[in-house]
């Protein structure tokens, strides 16, 4: 089997499975399992920030974010209407 495949049940699919969580905690030391670039970038993006910059260099991934303003709606007669950022 290559390593990746091993790498994913491991670290991927084990903690998610219920007899398994425990056992995994207990070889992990409780540590969080690794996530995936797009994962973590997706997240950003759901919480509002905007990714400016991505570069991978000697296979570490370097990003750039800034948080993005919350938008603003107002209610008038006819409906909610979005005022700006």
């Amino acid at each position: 089997m290559s390593f990746q495949l091993v790498d994913f049940v491991f670290n991927r699919v084990l903690p998610k499975l219920r007899p398994f969580d425990k056992i995994y905690r207990l070889v992990t030391n409780n540590h969080v399992h690794p996530k995936s670039v797009a994962e973590l970038l997706g997240r950003l993006v759901y919480c509002g920030f905007e990714i400016i910059e991505f570069n991978v260099i000697d296979n570490l991934a370097y990003f750039v974010a800034i948080k993005n303003p919350p938008i603003i709606y107002w209610r008038n007669s006819e409906g909610w209407e979005k005022v700006g950022r």
